[in-house]
């Protein structure tokens, strides 16, 4: 596939597309690091909402309380 798009296509300068190609089916990775599972910021999440993005303030507070709540649900022992 990589051969046919390098038969049709010219690349600027010294392109190295085999080493962009191969990032792309091989991308660097690691397994280090932590993932947290942590309760919303609802405050900052509403005034992100309604004062940058105008979104309505009933409409983002009804949203967030049932983020809040699928939280809630899911960081309790034994659930999930």
């Amino acid at each position: 596939m990589l051969e046919n798009i390098l038969s049709k296509y010219r690349f600027p300068g010294q392109t190295d597309i085999q080493g962009v190609y191969e990032f792309f089916l091989n991308p660097p990775h690691t397994d280090d690091g932590q993932m947290a599972w942590n309760p919303p910021k609802t405050d900052k999440l509403l005034r992100f909402l309604v004062k940058e993005y105008d979104f309505s303030q009933e409409r983002a507070e009804k949203t967030v309380q049932r983020l809040r709540a699928s939280f809630d649900k899911t960081s309790r022992p034994g659930a999930g």
